[in-house]
């Protein structure tokens, strides 16, 4: 007989993206320190909510971040 466990998540929650990232996860994603992150928070720069204890960063955001960096990145260079 198998056991599983009933706190692993579905293969269909697994596959889901996640709406809403940590600090520390975007600041893993853009290669940037977790402090980077809090101070970018801390001035507007970066969109977040405080969910109970914890403070959480809308993924679309980061992936609308990173698609303009890198366009901005294929721009300079087309000029170079």
């Amino acid at each position: 007989m198998t056991m599983v466990s009933t706190t692993t998540a579905s293969p269909r929650r697994r596959r889901q993206a996640k709406l809403m990232l940590s600090p520390e996860e975007v600041a893993q994603k853009l290669g940037v320190g977790r402090s980077t992150i809090d101070r970018r928070m801390r001035a507007g720069e970066i969109p977040s909510r405080r969910i109970g204890a914890r403070w959480l960063i809308p993924a679309s955001w980061v992936h609308e971040f990173v698609n303009v960096q890198q366009n901005l990145q294929k721009e300079i260079v087309k000029t170079a």
